[in-house]
Parts: structure tokens; sequence; C-alpha cells
């Protein structure tokens, strides 16, 4: 059984009209995708913390964290999110702690 956002219409094939509903829904709530992400950002940093990661690489990791969502919620948006990249910032520096490059 289909769901009523997946229904068919003869003019399109059942992929487009899910996408074109799965759009409609995203639009909808565009912070969702923001709130997503954070929620991944706090789990790297939750996992950083469960490592043992040193005081300084925690809060370096935590600002970059905060800077995206306090500059790339409001005021920037999705182009400041794609240049920033807060989650590879934080697993660069994890990676660097543990090769003993910090």
């Amino acid at each position: 059984m289909r769901s009523r956002a997946c229904s068919t219409s003869r003019s399109s094939s059942p992929e487009q009209t899910c996408a074109s509903a799965s759009r409609r829904s995203c639009a909808s709530s565009p912070r969702i995708g923001d709130a997503a992400a954070s929620a991944l950002s706090c789990h790297l940093l939750y996992g950083a913390h469960r490592l043992g990661v040193p005081t300084r690489i925690f809060a370096r990791m935590l600002f970059n964290v905060a800077v995206e969502g306090i500059v790339g919620m409001p005021i920037a948006g999705d182009a400041f999110d794609v240049a920033f990249r807060a989650n590879r910032r934080n697993v660069r520096l994890l990676r660097d702690c543990f090769d003993g490059r910090s």
C-alpha cells in the first residue's frame, strides 16, 4: 500500500512524485537539516570526550561547532556551512591528535 505522499499520477513516475513530495516537506521545515548536522557534530564531540582528547583540542572542536551553529544557521546559511565544514575540521583535529601531530 502506498502512502499519500508517494501516490502516482498519470503524468509522472512514482520516483518523481516521491521526490517532489520530499522536497516540499523539507522546504517546509528548513531547520531539520541544520538540527541533524548539529546532532552529528554533538555526537563527534561526545566521542572525542570519551576518547579523552586533551582539553585544548576539545575546546577547538567545540569552537568549530559553535561557529558553524551561530554563524551558519541565521546569518550565512548553507553557503557558510559548505565553506566552513566544522565536522571535517574536527575529524582532522582528532586525527592529528592521535597521530601525535598536535
